[in-house]
């Protein structure tokens, strides 16, 4: 999901409003601690010409409007990932991780049994084995869902 910078900071006045328009909301703190201090007046500029949030009578402080509560819904909606694709590539992620250990243990034991016997071998299988942890790795590390 790409998310531009006043979508992102209006999600988090969204959040800190809780549904509330009356809910007065220290956007200056949500600019600096996101890392956007020194577009504070320009995000802040946009976001009351689009009608989003209102000054509140304190400095830096903002209320939500109901266009903007409805804003954040509809870009919320629009740039949803699709849940059905991810947790069918969580699963497809699990399954390969699964077959890649049940390979990892079968390699590891012939490794075991091939470092006394052939060194050689042994420094193949220990490569393989390598490999697969590695895809393991992540394969699992993919199947983390939001």
């Amino acid at each position: 999901m790409k998310v531009d910078v006043y979508h992102y900071i209006l999600g988090k006045v969204h959040e800190l409003a809780n549904g509330q328009t009356k809910k007065m909301i220290n956007m200056l703190d949500i600019v600096k601690k996101e890392g956007f201090a020194s577009s504070k007046d320009d995000i802040f500029e946009f976001m009351t010409s689009e009608g989003w949030v209102v000054d509140a009578p304190a400095p830096g402080q903002v209320f939500i409007t109901p266009w903007g509560m409805e804003e954040h819904k509809r870009f919320s909606a629009r740039n949803k990932p699709d849940r059905q694709k991810q947790i069918e590539d969580a699963v497809k992620e699990a399954n390969k991780a699964a077959g890649n250990a049940r390979e990892f243990a079968d390699t590891f034991e012939q490794f075991a049994k091939e470092l006394t016997a052939n060194e050689a071998e042994a420094k193949k299988l220990h490569s393989k084995a390598m490999t697969l942890f590695d895809e393991i790795k992540k394969s699992v590390a993919a199947t983390k869902i939001d």
